[in-house]
């Protein structure tokens, strides 16, 4: 029992963690990959959704799409495979951590 409580407290603590870093245009991109998590997005998408991104947030300007993703995979939230982005099962219980927490999801960037 007492493992199965540390479990819970250390994914809670990391799901912490995600949320007080993840950019909110990011939570968006996760609930696109989200929509599709057995397909994924292409690169192709990916790329897209971060230019359309850098017209509006000049604080992305010297990024690339790629350094954009990289928060999402060190965190195990996305993974890529053969030129596309899943969302990971840890991503989508993030994603219904925000919604069961009420944490917001209009973030920063």
């Amino acid at each position: 029992m007492l493992i199965r409580y540390l479990a819970s407290a250390s994914l809670l603590l990391h799901y912490e963690q995600v949320h007080s870093l993840i950019f909110g245009s990011q939570i968006i991109l996760l609930k696109r990959l989200n929509e599709v998590r057995s397909v994924g997005r292409t690169f192709a998408y990916v790329e897209a959704h971060f230019v359309a991104l850098q017209q509006v947030e000049t604080a992305f300007q010297d990024w690339d799409w790629t350094r954009y993703v990289e928060f999402l995979k060190w965190k195990k939230l996305v993974i890529e495979s053969d030129g596309s982005l899943f969302i990971t099962p840890m991503g989508g219980e993030y994603l219904s951590w925000i919604a069961t927490m009420g944490r917001a999801e209009d973030r920063p960037l």
